[in-house]
């Protein structure tokens, strides 16, 4: 029997240690049908565990290779998939210095949500994620090959500074989201304000909306509405670079309709969902009628009252 080989990993919480305990134990049980025997230990005194490793003579000098490649896969797989959400939670908190549990919590739905699907970043989600647990492998296997003592949280601050600085940029990205959603989620309680101290002006209002950004405006008799003027206020509001969108939406608080009917098939498009959003239970929603039907057939005549970039 070869001297064994003991590997000992320091966390910083006992929750953190025996998650991980449990999880290597889970792992190395497939180990045992390659001649490798294994102990392992987790020492709440210390916050650390303990596995050590031996085998016979003749397969000893083969399996320390393979155990140092499972060793760097197992770990790699724990840091990613159980402790890269309090990594990032704790680069919100340290790094951009975030204290409001609401804001930490805000941004770190978006970061989840970016780390799970990559589309922001041109990748597939699932090769961004083993592009993140490669990087941590070849880490743990390079350091594998002289250390037998690892800091986890040191090794993950200290030595996967790749890892961790991709995980700020997605931080990162994910303060720009959030910051932009806040100030929305602001000018759209602003606007609601606004509409809630208007008088009406028309009782009813049909948007009919063709297709991406393209709506066609129609009164009770479906007869065209044209807005010759919009309010000063709003444009002032909107500031004097409105895009389409803006303009959609001031055109409609101008109105100021008693009751708006939104024929689309598209009932989540980001207009849609801010018009709702504004005028709240004015708003009916009509996914087909004869009458919007009847308008989309025929939208090429109609050019006056559109609205497109």
């Amino acid at each position: 029997m070869e001297n064994p080989i003991e590997v000992t990993i320091h966390v910083s919480s006992e929750k953190l240690g025996k998650g991980l305990h449990c999880f290597l134990e889970n792992k190395l049980k497939g180990l045992r049908e390659e001649g490798l025997s294994y102990l392992t230990y987790f020492s709440e005194k210390h916050l650390s565990i303990s596995c050590q490793f031996s085998s016979n003579d003749n397969i000893f000098s083969r399996i320390v290779e393979e155990l140092r490649h499972h060793l760097s896969l197992f770990l790699s797989e724990y840091i990613l998939v159980h402790m890269e959400k309090e990594i990032v939670k704790r680069i919100i908190i340290q790094d951009f210095y975030y204290s409001e549990q609401t804001e930490i919590e805000g941004i770190l739905r978006y970061a989840e949500h970016f780390l799970k699907s990559a589309e922001e970043f041109g990748e597939s989600s699932e090769l961004q994620r083993m592009g993140r647990q490669c990087k941590i492998y070849k880490k743990l296997f390079d350091f594998f090959e002289r250390e037998r003592k690892v800091v986890l949280e040191g090794f993950i601050r200290f030595r996967l500074k790749e890892y961790y600085e991709d995980l700020v940029r997605v931080v990162e990205h994910s303060i720009d989201e959030y910051i932009l959603e806040r100030e929305y989620q602001e000018f759209i309680q602003l606007l609601r304000y606004f509409v809630s101290i208007q008088e009406s002006k028309t009782p009813i209002v049909h948007v009919v909306h063709l297709k991406d950004r393209l709506f066609l405006l129609y009164d009770g008799n479906f007869h065209p509405i044209h807005v010759k003027e919009l309010d000063e206020c709003l444009t002032d509001l909107l500031d004097h670079n409105m895009n389409m969108d803006d303009l959609i939406i001031t055109t409609l608080i101008t109105l100021a309709p008693e009751q708006m009917v939104i024929h689309t098939g598209e009932k989540d498009h980001h207009v849609i969902t801010t018009m709702r959003n504004i005028f709240e239970d004015k708003v009916y929603l009509c996914l087909s009628c004869n009458s919007c039907s009847e308008v989309i057939h025929n939208h090429s005549r109609i050019s006056r009252n559109h609205f497109r970039p």
